[in-house]
């Protein structure tokens, strides 16, 4: 069986995930929990219900038969990957798409790969696939190391600039363990698929009965925080100002992009089979952080920046590149 096809699916869902954030650069007048709340609602909670509607046949039945408790992780490691990814958002918005999507992917990659690992096969710690992620590991925490550096080089001229990347960073690194969780959920959600493809559904679309669950929960903490902040600090008559059109159509984009990316990484990880979770996930990871580097550098995010800072940067975002290789040759053997 070639794995070609679920390869380049994996490279097109990283590009289109990579994008998701950009749009927000391109919004006005409005606060960072306008736009979350809309592709939140969009994105994370309305597309993928329609779209497990559409493509998997008695959707309602599949949950009924399945495993309870490939249900209930599901939606338990969904709804971590939901704190997650309010970080994420967060992390973002503070250190920016190059900087944020390198540290936080970086380390998503490692963990989502080797927690499967860990809790289902953990006698192979001991091989060369075992030895090849946890090498793949200690890079990966290099290369967040050398990122961190490289942002607090960039942001040193001014104290609150650096007291803002501090407390980024942390986000970042919180929202990297959160979001492995979203592949945990599409491996210990295996059951629901095969349910899926049971009633009828393709390979690829029967993953998107584990994407409406596990996506479906984590919106519930997106949704829950940009709510709070909306009350807190009363930016609800934004969605009045001038310009609010337009900004519903890129929030909206954010949605489309980020589930387009999910479905298609899916879809891809089930023509590979058995090594979708485990080769599909670093590649879709580390073209996500080369598509979110290209975005931010390309939107100025470190024109700025002294040289060096650059060059530390660019030396850091290679690295995760590189920790993902090694994760993905050692999962191939």
């Amino acid at each position: 069986m070639s794995l070609l096809p679920g390869l380049l699916l994996g490279v097109v869902g990283g590009m289109l995930n990579g994008s998701f954030t950009a749009p927000m650069k391109f919004s006005s007048n409005w606060a960072w929990e306008n736009s979350w709340l809309i592709y939140s609602v969009i994105g994370l909670l309305c597309i993928p219900i329609a779209i497990a509607l559409i493509f998997v046949p008695d959707l309602v039945a599949v949950y009924r038969a399945a495993s309870p408790g490939a249900v209930a992780l599901a939606m338990l490691f969904g709804f971590g990957w939901g704190v997650g990814s309010v970080l994420f958002g967060l992390g973002i918005h503070m250190l920016g798409m190059a900087l944020g999507f390198a540290i936080i992917l970086g380390l998503t990659a490692a963990l989502g790969s080797l927690i499967p690992l860990i809790v289902l096969s953990p006698q192979a710690l001991l091989t060369a696939h075992g030895v090849s992620l946890l090498a793949g590991l200690a890079i990966v925490v290099f290369g967040i190391i050398v990122c961190a550096k490289a942002g607090a080089m960039k942001n040193a001229s001014s104290a609150s600039e650096g007291t803002r990347y501090r407390a980024g960073f942390l986000i970042c690194i919180g929202s990297g363990i959160f979001s492995s969780m979203l592949n945990l959920a599409l491996a210990f959600g295996a059951p629901i698929a095969e349910q899926a493809m049971q009633a009828g559904a393709t390979p690829g679309a029967a993953q998107n009965a584990i994407w409406a669950l596990a996506v479906g929960a984590g919106s519930l903490a997106n949704i829950g925080y940009s709510l709070l902040l909306l009350f807190r600090n009363k930016s609800w008559n934004r969605f009045s100002t001038a310009g609010s059109g337009k900004n519903i159509l890129l929030a909206t984009a954010m949605g489309v992009l980020w589930m387009a990316g999910v479905s298609v990484y899916g879809a891809g990880a089930a023509d590979l089979g058995g090594l979708g979770p485990v080769i599909g996930w670093p590649l879709f990871m580390s073209t996500v952080i080369i598509t979110g580097s290209v975005w931010g550098f390309a939107t100025g995010e470190w024109r700025q920046a002294h040289p060096a800072a650059l060059r530390l940067n660019l030396l850091g975002v290679a690295l995760l590149i590189a920790a993902i290789a090694v994760i993905s040759i050692g999962s191939a053997r």
